[in-house]
Formats: C-alpha cells, structure tokens, sequence
C-alpha cells in the first residue's frame, strides 16, 4: 500500500529508537468495512450486525444474504456505493465523503490492483442522483451482506489462552495477557456493567460506591466511602434475579443494578477495581464546568465584574498558540439565574491554567483573592494540574487526597453542599486509582477522544454511529501505513520520528562547544522541536532539575535548539525564582544573564511552559505538576 506524500515543509528525523506506542491509536479490525449500524443485541451487548438466523437485526439495505461476490473489483464497488449512499442520505458534506471513499480505498489492501482514483470517480457519477442511488439499492439489494462482529471477548479468550501471534518485521511474535482496564464515560461504563445510570433513578446510583445518593454529597475521605465488592455485588444480583414484579423492581433501585455485568465474563476481571475513572469527563466536563459557572457569577453578583467584561478577559488574553483556547465567539449568558458557557475539555484545560492570569491582567484578582471561592477554584486547579501530571510518587498521592478533601470542605464553605455534582464525590477515589494504575492522565479518554474529535464533531440526523465507522477507517488507514504491501514495519511503525521546521545549517566548528556533538558531522539549528507530540519551541520555559520534583526549582528559557543526527539540545538563559504566589498558584521569575545547554532528553519534567510578562513580571505556571505548594491544603 503506497503512503501518502507528506504536504508540509518539517523535516522528519528516523529516531525509532525513542519510539513510544501510546501515542497513536493502532487498532485494527479487518472486519470494520461495513459497521454503520451499531445496533446493540439484547443477549450480547457487544454483538452488532449479526448473521446468526434468530437475530432480529435489520441491515440498512435490508439484505437478504443470497450471493458472494468473488472479484475484488465489483465488492470494492459496492462497498464505496454502499458507504458514499449512506453519507449522502445523511447530508454529509463533499469533504466527508471525500475523506472517508479515499482513506478507504487506500486502506484496503486486497484491492491493490485497482486503478482506485478512476474507481473513486466513476461510483460518484453513479450516485450524483436520488434515481441512480435507488436503482443501486435495488440492483443489489440481495447481495450487500453485512459483517458479523464481537467486540471483545473473543480476542480477550484467545489472549488469555493461546496468545494473540503479531508479526513485526517478518518475525512472529506471541504476547499472552488478559483485560487490564477499562476506561471511559462514567456513565456509559455504568451502562455497560448493567447499573442504573441517572442520579435521581437508584437510591446507590454510583456503581462505584455503596453509599447512597444523600450520603455521596457529604463525603470528604476515600476512607469514608464503602466500595461496592465483587462478592456482594454477586449477592445482590443474585436477589435480584430470584425477584418478580414489585419486588424486583424495589431491589434494582435499592441496590442500582438492573442486570448482570457482561465483563463478568472474563476470567479474574473486577469490574470495580479494574474500571477507571476519567479525569477528562469528571474534572475537564464536570467539576471546572461547575466550578467557573458558579465563580464568575459570584464575582458578576458581588459585582467585581460584568459577564460582558468577564467574556471580554477570557477571549482577549494572549494563550499560546499551540493551545487549545477559547474561540472568539465565547461568551458568558445568563439563563435562569445561571451563567452558562460551552467549551471543549482541552479548551477547559487551557481556561484553568490561565484563569489566574486572566483576572491579574484585568486587575480583578485584588478584589476576590481573600474570598473562599477563589480559594475553592485554587484548590480545584491544582487537582486538575496533579490529576494530569506525568511523573508522580507516593508523596503526589497523599497531597492530592489531602488536596481533595480540602477542597471539598472549602466547596462547600463557598457555595453550599447542594451544589455538588455526583462527580465530586468521584475525586476522592482518584488517589486510590493513582495508587493502583499510576498517573491519571494515563487511563484517561482524552488522547483517544481528541485523536478522533474530527469524527465527534459530525452530526447526522439518523440511527447509525456513523462516528464509530469512521473512526474505525481511520485506525485501518494509519495501521496501513506502518506497514508494507509485503507485511514488514515502515519506518514510520509506531512513530513517524521527531518533527524538525526551519532547519538552518550551522559550521562544524560550533560543535566544539558542546562535548556531546561530532565535529565532523553536518549540526543544524532551529527553533522548534517536536518529540512524541511533545512541541518545544524558542521562548518556552522548561525545568531543568536533575530530579522530577527538586526543592529548589531551576528554569531555564530555550534560545535555540540544536539537532545532529538524534542528539537534541537545548541552549537556555536561566530564570530565577522570585517567589511562588499563593495568590495565583505561579512562579514568579527573573531573567539571570547566563546560559547552560541542556539535552532534551535529561528533562526530567517533559513538559514546556509558557512564560508571561505582565506589569514588568515574569509569570510560568508549573501545570500540570505532580506536587502543589498551596499552603492552604498543609
């Protein structure tokens, strides 16, 4: 399969031997080619499409299974009809389709021989007309079959049993294993495992806790809380399905759980112990949603500023360009004595970090630094910063429990126990998920989510996830390109390399001053560098400590990066640390007139910063960072 030309200017550096595999998503299921009706099987929910002959499923075409197409020509044919038909009845646009017949195409090895761009323009022309997409469907109504696919559990059975054989570079690889986590919305995860999903619907709507929905609010301590345990959840179920009638229905809302778990199934798999929570729904879509809203009317009823001007701050601050910020179209409205507000969760993100700034710039901080709920927000950012953060200890894990129940109590001073979401109860359990699975962000949907937000973002008025379908092409399409037609790794396997723009090539002779370079080997110098998504560019702050959390905290600001060959270093002026400002949760820095190098690969703290001037200060927000030094929590 031929790789696309690359359309922009960087220059990729072959650097496999620093190569990570959590970065891209690389499923691959050769069965994904006709999966837009995602139709959910009452006996197996993880069953879809099925051609089993008591199955009550209806294909789109409303099949009939009578013939199999042998060439490769007329099944490519009437699976790019078939998926063009569909997108065009659900008002996709030109673009759309465009994205999803090409990847398609280029994807699907066994057609190879096909002169696919002449393909891609005659089945256009077949379609471009209401009668010719009916005379289709009609011609080939008995023939279209659709896939039979299971999710899951067969590829978890033949995991645990005989190993799943992976073949990389011509050699064969058997890895064994078992379901380690599983990760998404709470609520769709609630769903699955059978228990009662709204908060109003079960007297135990969590189907992590055994506490009920008066008690989850009062909460503080994870030491507070019963978990619910596999045997007792056995227990329950089991009154569950001995009931009938009224008394079934009273047990199911007692207890919140309306049927058995379907990852019960898999062999030593705990589903209250090996379900993670994510950070990105509870926190990025819950708890700082709440949390703003309920700040910014505060400040707007005490009237230290109006929702106008409060718009005005967000969307006139300078945020760095390569964040995801608050669009020009934000906007603070009052709807029912509520201050409402949309934003993504990376825009969310970025909003918490900067909030801080935003109000110092604009002056408004004086006004509300001394108040409980700008106190409760402080606390609630630094969750979110140690909740994110890469590296963490033990020492990070007792400082956000501590941090958690704090805020809590300091939530509540300011605003009244009612107004917390269920989610807030979640935050103090994420220690204990800390503790077992490491850092947050690391069993977290948001990699996943923002990787494929092209596909979310599609709106159809229909009954197909055509999002699921598409998203599933894409993860065919990049699985395409790390491999050859003749089954070995690309270069690019896993990770396409370093990501270098505007290379500038220096004279050997300033390879004299850095003892790790060659001086007989061409040096290059530019200023931006991108490292496993990772971007450091010229004016950033990084931390430059030989240990992950130092007491004394070193900056040092890139002037210029330096490359040859798979050595990158840093040249950095150091910064000075002021102070850090309670009032803010910020170091405040001072430029020192001397400079140190750096190789990129001895920070400890993988994380660039952005450095502010505001009023002749140098502000870097240490976020996200696996410790606080909010004085508040101690």
């Amino acid at each position: 399969i031929a790789q696309q030309s690359n359309k922009y200017d960087d220059v990729y550096i072959d650097n496999a031997n620093y190569s990570i595999s959590n970065e891209l998503d690389t499923g691959f299921d050769s069965q994904g080619i006709d999966c837009e009706n995602y139709a959910v099987n009452d006996k197996n929910p993880f069953k879809t499409n099925s051609v089993h002959p008591d199955s009550e499923f209806i294909n789109d075409l409303n099949h009939e299974n009578k013939e199999q197409l042998n060439n490769a020509e007329e099944r490519l044919r009437l699976n790019i009809l078939r998926l063009i038909i569909n997108l065009k009845s659900n008002n996709a646009t030109e673009t759309c389709i465009d994205i999803c017949s090409k990847d398609l195409l280029d994807v699907l090895s066994e057609y190879k021989e096909v002169n696919t761009e002449v393909y891609f323009n005659n089945i256009r022309k077949t379609t471009a007309t209401n009668a010719g997409r009916q005379k289709f469907i009609s011609d080939h109504i008995n023939v279209i079959q659709p896939k039979s696919i299971i999710l899951g559990y067969s590829t978890i059975e033949q995991l645990e049993t005989d190993g799943l054989s992976i073949i990389i570079d011509q050699k064969a690889y058997v890895f064994q294993g078992s379901l380690f986590l599983v990760c998404g919305d709470l609520l769709g995860l609630a769903q699955i495992h059978g228990f009662k999903c709204a908060f109003r619907q079960g007297w135990k709507p969590l189907f992590y806790c055994d506490v009920n929905r008066d008690g989850l609010r009062r909460i503080n301590k994870g030491s507070d809380c019963q978990l619910r345990t596999l045997d007792k959840y056995e227990k329950n179920y089991m009154a569950i399905e001995f009931a009938t009638g009224l008394e079934k229905t009273k047990l199911q809302k007692k207890f919140g759980i309306i049927s058995y778990s379907p990852l019960r199934k898999i062999r030593n798999f705990d589903i209250f112990q090996q379900t993670a929570i994510d950070i990105m729904h509870v926190l990025l879509e819950g708890i700082c949603q709440r949390e703003l809203k309920l700040l910014f009317k505060q400040i707007h009823h005490e009237k230290f500023a109006t929702l106008v001007s409060l718009s005005t701050m967000i969307r006139s601050f300078q945020y760095g360009s390569s964040e995801s910020s608050p669009s020009n179209k934000f906007n603070l409205l009052s709807e029912e004595n509520e201050v409402k507000f949309r934003l993504s969760a990376s825009e969310m993100f970025t909003l918490i970090k900067y909030i801080p700034l935003v109000f110092y710039q604009a002056r408004l901080l004086q006004s509300i630094c001394t108040s409980s709920y700008w106190l409760s927000f402080l606390q609630l950012r630094e969750i979110v910063s140690i909740s994110f953060a890469s590296e963490i200890d033990t020492t990070t894990i007792k400082q956000l429990e501590k941090l958690v129940t704090r805020y809590l109590i300091t939530f509540d001073n300011a605003y009244g126990y009612v107004q917390r979401l269920p989610k807030h109860h979640l935050l103090v359990h994420l220690g204990d998920q800390m503790d077992r699975f490491g850092p947050l962000r690391f069993t977290s949907c948001m990699i996943f989510e923002k990787k494929h937000s092209f596909f979310k973002k599609m709106k159809y008025r229909n009954f197909r996830n055509i999002a699921v379908t598409l998203a599933r092409r894409r993860q065919h399409y990049i699985a395409a390109q790390m491999y050859t037609s003749n089954n070995t790794s690309t270069s690019s396997f896993l990770y396409s390399g370093h990501k270098i723009q505007k290379v500038k090539e220096l004279h050997s002779s300033a390879a004299t001053q850095h003892h790790l370079l060659d001086s007989k080997r061409t040096l290059y110098e530019t200023r931006q560098v991108t490292l496993f998504g990772i971007t450091y560019a010229v004016g950033d702050v990084v931390l430059i400590n030989d240990y992950i959390f130092p007491i004394d905290r070193v900056f040092g600001k890139i002037l210029i990066v330096i490359v040859q060959d798979k050595v990158i270093l840093l040249r950095l002026q150091l910064l000075q640390v002021i102070s850090f400002n309670q009032q803010l949760c910020i170091y405040e820095l001072c430029l020192l007139d001397c400079s140190v190098t750096k190789n990129i690969y001895d920070l400890k703290h993988i994380w660039p910063m952005r450095v502010l001037k505001i009023s002749e200060s140098l502000f870097v927000s240490l976020f996200p960072y696996g410790r606080t030094n909010l004085i508040s929590i101690e």
